[in-house]
């Protein structure tokens, strides 16, 4: 069974929540452009770019370090939250 990585759930939303952050960033202080919202961007960007890479890795035992990988980037935008 062959899904695309686009119409996985566990895709679709950390995405959406991604898309929701990028126009919530622009209410920090300027001051913290270049540190803090640009860590919490480039994680949460991370999480489903992780995810879509492992499912385009050819054996089963790597899309789950991927997962682990997307779980990590999150703990770490949530951290910054």
């Amino acid at each position: 069974m062959n899904i695309p990585y686009r119409d996985l759930k566990v895709w679709q939303r950390p995405m959406k929540l991604a898309v929701k952050v990028y126009p919530t960033a622009k209410c920090f202080p300027r001051e913290e452009l270049y540190g803090l919202v640009t860590q919490l961007r480039r994680a949460l960007v991370s999480v489903p770019n992780h995810i879509a890479e492992g499912k385009g890795r050819p054996t089963a035992s790597r899309p789950s370090l991927f997962l682990f990988a997307s779980e990590g980037s999150l703990c770490q935008a949530i951290g910054k939250m």
